[in-house]
């Protein structure tokens, strides 16, 4: 945790005094109504980001604990398939957010992606199978049947990032939470 407190804090200050952006601070140029408004919508974003750190973090030395080295080697050879349809569509919730505020369009590509994705995971569902044997040794074929419980946790995460976009384009973050 300090090594990654650190590595921000050091990049962040050197991206301020290297980019020049110093430049453009005052002190007097502090705007209290916009402080307000941005510490209004961050801060409900803290315990939102505390409890992702901790789901991601945890995850592991709890399955260590309860069923072995073994079994981590099998969750993260079946986290990988949904993870990569994950990775995807993360990158299409970036532009998502911008183009999220029109109504019908928002319906439109909501249900549009929600099936592409819903197709997908059936998809990476039914070939799970196929897809260890295939791109792990045999130490790891037992991995396939923990993929259809993951593709589902995957396709809740990705409808959550969906709604999210709504909530971040009306800056009403209390929801995150």
């Amino acid at each position: 945790v300090l090594s990654l407190i650190l590595a921000n804090l050091f990049t962040g200050v050197y991206s301020f005094f290297f980019s020049g952006s110093y430049k453009y601070c005052s002190p007097g140029s502090v705007n209290n109504e916009y402080c307000r408004e941005m510490l209004q919508y961050s801060v409900p974003l803290i315990p939102n980001g505390v409890m992702w750190w901790l789901v991601n973090a945890l995850n592991r030395p709890i399955m260590e604990t309860y069923v072995g080295l073994h079994g981590i080697g099998l969750f993260a050879v079946a986290n990988k398939f949904p993870g990569i349809i994950a990775m995807i569509f993360t990158i299409f919730v970036s532009s998502w957010q911008i183009s999220v505020l029109e109504a019908s369009f928002y319906n439109k590509i909501f249900r549009g992606v929600l099936l592409i994705l819903l197709v997908l995971l059936v998809i990476v569902t039914f070939i799970s199978k196929w897809l260890v044997s295939f791109f792990t040794s045999s130490d790891y074929l037992d991995a396939w049947i923990y993929i259809p419980v993951l593709t589902l946790g995957i396709f809740f995460s990705c409808v959550s990032g969906l709604a999210g976009g709504t909530f971040s384009a009306v800056r009403e973050s209390r929801y995150f939470f």
